[in-house]
């Protein structure tokens, strides 16, 4: 059941997004900003002190003084935040309510390593 259900499942988001991308610009406030880690300067890695990540706030976040969750979106290495933006996608998937909204934080999994 497992084998036939995620791959139905990626489909079904994979058409729905592709579909709204087709119609609709994004929904979704995505900014990159550059947060200061000064906690970081003395590190023996010496990462740098400031780092960027992106942000992507719902829909109705402007207009809402309701708390959302927070999910924590990890790019992976060598990717930093804002090479590959996802808003039209999360867009889609928060607009069709497939996912609850909620406010996307987009981390660089970037290092010296």
């Amino acid at each position: 059941m497992k084998r036939i259900f995620l791959p139905f499942l990626v489909l079904v988001i994979s058409f729905l997004a592709f579909k709204t991308f087709e119609k609709e610009t994004p929904h979704v406030d995505y900014k990159l900003v550059e947060i200061p880690s000064p906690s970081l300067e003395n590190a023996i890695i010496q990462p740098r002190t400031t780092y960027k990540i992106g942000i992507n706030l719902p829909p109705s976040y402007k207009n809402s003084s309701d708390r959302y969750p927070v999910m924590y979106f990890l790019n992976g290495y060598t990717v930093y935040p804002g090479k590959y933006t996802n808003e039209k996608l999360i867009d889609s998937l928060m607009t069709n309510q497939i996912i609850k909204e909620m406010i996307v934080v987009e981390l660089t999994g970037y290092n010296m390593f």
